[in-house]
């Protein structure tokens, strides 16, 4: 099990809940998101649970100051595990809209560069030490794309398409790469929603699943089920079907 860990979006969703699955005695964490006040609240929690806990509160696109602070920690607690899931949400408000082009680099911002540069940031020393492993949040939306949100699901395709690379790689030196693809968990992004959610999680059992597959390595951690096979169904499926079933599921807020 790892001992020293660096999670981003760790103060809500996933990221917290992943956090609190990890605290325990002999563990420490790094922590980091925008929130101070809730990333506080998890680092409270995590140290409740025994866990030595730091925290940086930062924009995900500070590239400078990520990279200063990781390696830091890194040095006084060598990282056995990154997980890179900050990320954001997207779409359009209207079912039929395009997405403005300022939005879709934002959501490639996020979920793509930032995204990388984390997963990538202690890369190197994890390579001098002949172990470690990373994982990136992606999404089961990135298997198909959906008119609600294509630059959303386009930037987990490609960020999968990049970690399924980097695993190619990175197996060379001892250091696994896993990609989180989960379906629909409570979190602030799904509460932004307007269309039925079905098989939703809660963010608590997510945990559980993701540390099982990272603990085994997994190169995709895909969950629920039936999400799983709803996305393998997608692609398999007639177009014409796609384009009906398109027109009945609302965008986003």
């Amino acid at each position: 099990m790892p001992k020293s860990i660096i999670i981003t979006g760790a103060s809500s969703g996933i990221g917290k809940a992943l956090a609190l699955q990890y605290a325990n005695q002999g563990v420490c964490l790094g922590l980091i998101a925008r929130n101070r006040e809730r990333l506080e609240e998890t680092a409270a929690l995590c140290r409740g649970k025994g866990a030595v806990v730091e925290i940086l509160s930062c924009d995900i696109h500070a590239h400078e100051a990520l990279s200063e602070w990781m390696k830091a920690f890194d040095k006084r607690y060598p990282v056995d595990l990154v997980i890179s899931n900050a990320g954001i949400s997207g779409g359009t408000g209207k079912q039929g809209d395009i997405e403005p082009i300022e939005k879709i680099e934002s959501i490639f911002q996020t979920n793509v560069m930032d995204a990388i540069f984390v997963g990538q940031c202690l890369f190197e020393e994890m390579k001098k030490r002949g172990n470690g492993q990373i994982a990136f949040t992606g999404s089961i939306a990135g298997f198909q794309g959906w008119a609600g949100a294509p630059a959303y699901t386009a930037s987990k395709s490609a960020l999968h398409t990049y970690a399924e690379g980097l695993r190619m790689l990175a197996v060379r030196h001892h250091i696994g790469v896993s990609i989180i693809a989960p379906g629909f968990v409570k979190s602030a992004m799904t509460d932004q929603n307007n269309f039925p959610m079905p098989f939703m999680l809660n963010a608590e059992k997510a945990a559980i699943i993701i540390q099982k597959g990272i603990q085994k390595n997994r190169k995709y951690i895909i969950f629920p089920l039936q999400m799983h096979l709803i996305s393998i169904m997608s692609r398999l499926l007639p177009e014409v079907f796609l384009n009906w079933l398109s027109k009945r599921i609302n965008g986003k807020n």
